[in-house]
């Protein structure tokens, strides 16, 4: 089978969970014996190469824009003016020459394209290429913005996303929780269905925690994650651990690090550490030696960074909210937490730190469920399966 992957973000450029999930997908795609092809529309921001191949993946990246050129074409009325339509469309018609030479079986499209916001009032849109769509549910900005209501709703790209969701011969939502969501959102019949998001096991987990009292977050350091929460929180632990340590990973801005470090109480700044964005590989390196992992977003269709931690066995910690419980089992396999109640998360992290025994056997409860439900190898099987039905019927 020759298949179409359109990621934009796909590694090492900077990425989410997007562009994680495609790039696991792809190598297990190319693993089975299928021939995968990534390519990208990038604001310019997104550094990486124009092309390259990766693990027997061929990747291509189309980039657009300048720091002046997006923010004018996001303007309600210059945007009209000055916009990325034009790049769009040739980026369009270069993925229907890939798909022509390469005679392409089937393309699968994000629901979330950052192009649809950089193009502001004007309307974009994939034209046909005559072969099966699927259009992969991870949260579209409309359905963020319903979540999350940092995340702002607006009208235009609602029209757009809608129109790339119509297309789809297929929808696959990544969690029940974005399916349900995204089709009461649009109003649609499409034929759909959830397939589980996946990480890739490369050998028994070996969770060996050292002396430290070290609690893990890892994601984008900003309030929608939960990480202010999460800040507030945790003077609270220190109090109670005055030798504990919190370590961030991920990107931020300097004005929200800045926010961020004000919620710390200044004589237990000490405690906590921003280290900035690293890959996979070493943060499961980071989650074997942990005494907890901490994910108390507000907004996640379904969570990479959860699974990448329990995965290594580490006892977790997740958001009761959104596809939170499609994930843990409360006090089971991990603990699910509000992240709007700060005693909540408090309370969460300290139970891991006092009763040591218990969320060992947390860790180990919820390595086992990875291994059985969300493994790389069982979500492409899944994947191709579905790939090979809507191929069969054309």
């Amino acid at each position: 089978m020759k298949i179409l992957l359109l990621c934009d973000e796909y590694p090492p450029s900077v990425h989410g969970g997007i562009g994680s999930i495609t790039k696991i997908l792809a190598k297990e795609y190319v693993r089975m014996g299928h021939q995968v092809i990534i390519c990208g529309f990038y604001p310019y921001f997104r550094q990486g190469a124009d092309f390259e191949i990766q693990d027997g993946v061929n990747v291509y990246r189309a980039f657009y824009g300048s720091k002046i050129r997006l923010k004018v074409s996001k303007h309600w009325f210059l945007g009209k003016i000055i916009n990325i339509k034009r790049p769009f469309k040739k980026y369009t018609q270069f993925l229907k020459q890939i798909i022509d030479k390469n005679q392409i079986d089937i393309i699968e499209i994000p629901d979330y394209n950052e192009a649809f916001v950089f193009s502001g009032s004007k309307f974009l849109s994939f034209p046909d290429f005559g072969i099966p769509r699927v259009v992969k549910l991870h949260g579209s900005s409309t359905c963020l913005s319903h979540i999350n209501k940092s995340y702002s709703y607006n009208l235009k790209i609602f029209e757009k996303e809608k129109a790339l969701l119509s297309s789809a011969n297929h929808i696959v939502g990544v969690s029940e929780y974005i399916r349900k969501l995204s089709f009461e959102l649009f109003q649609l019949e499409n034929n759909n269905s959830v397939i589980y998001n996946g990480v890739t096991i490369n050998r028994e987990q070996q969770y060996e925690p050292d002396n430290n009292i070290n609690v893990i977050y890892a994601g984008k350091i900003t309030e929608k994650k939960g990480v202010h929460s999460l800040l507030k929180a945790w003077n609270s632990v220190i109090s109670e651990y005055p030798l504990a340590k919190l370590f961030l990973y991920g990107t931020s801005t300097p004005k929200t690090l800045k926010s961020s470090l004000a919620l710390i109480e200044e004589k237990y700044k000490y405690s906590v550490k921003f280290m900035g964005f690293t890959n996979n590989e070493y943060l499961s390196s980071v989650y074997r030696k942990a005494t907890c992992a901490i994910f108390p977003s507000y907004a996640e269709s379904f969570g990479m960074t959860p699974l990448e931690s329990m995965k290594e066995a580490c006892p977790t910690i997740f958001t009761r909210r959104t596809s939170g419980s499609e994930i843990i089992t409360d006090f089971y396999d991990g603990i699910l937490i509000d992240p709007d109640n700060i005693g909540e998360i408090s309370d969460a992290i300290l139970f891991m730190l006092k009763n040591r025994k218990e969320a060992t056997q947390m860790g180990i409860k919820g390595a086992e469920k990875i291994r059985k439900y969300f493994t790389s190898g069982r979500i492409a099987e899944q994947q191709i399966n579905l790939f090979n039905k809507l191929i069969s019927n054309v």
